[in-house]
């Protein structure tokens, strides 16, 4: 599974706004965040710790650096539903455009 693909894999976990939550990684409803989206990606496909860990720094960088957030959970507990999408569009375009500059 590419970033792109694992990002955009987390995105779908949260893209119904009343899948994603702030403040918690999962409710007890089983909503999400977004790193409780980064997580459950990583826990229901078998990918490699690396793999998350390397979607996860993507975000972070972004939101970070890009958006000026102190963290991700900072980041996704201070917005909305539709800026944590844009983000999330954002560093996945980002992660295609590296892949592609590499070949």
């Amino acid at each position: 599974m590419t970033a792109s693909e694992f990002l955009r894999a987390a995105r779908n976990k949260i893209e119904d706004e009343s899948r994603w939550c702030q403040g918690q990684n999962v409710d007890p409803m089983g909503r999400m965040c977004t790193i409780g989206a980064l997580q459950e990606v990583w826990l229901t496909t078998d990918q490699k710790y690396d793999e998350w860990s390397g979607a996860r720094n993507l975000v972070h960088n972004h939101v970070t650096k890009a958006l000026g957030a102190k963290n991700i959970a900072d980041f996704n507990d201070g917005c909305t539903h539709g800026e944590v999408l844009a983000m999330f569009d954002a560093v996945i375009a980002e992660a295609e455009k590296s892949v592609a500059q590499a070949e």
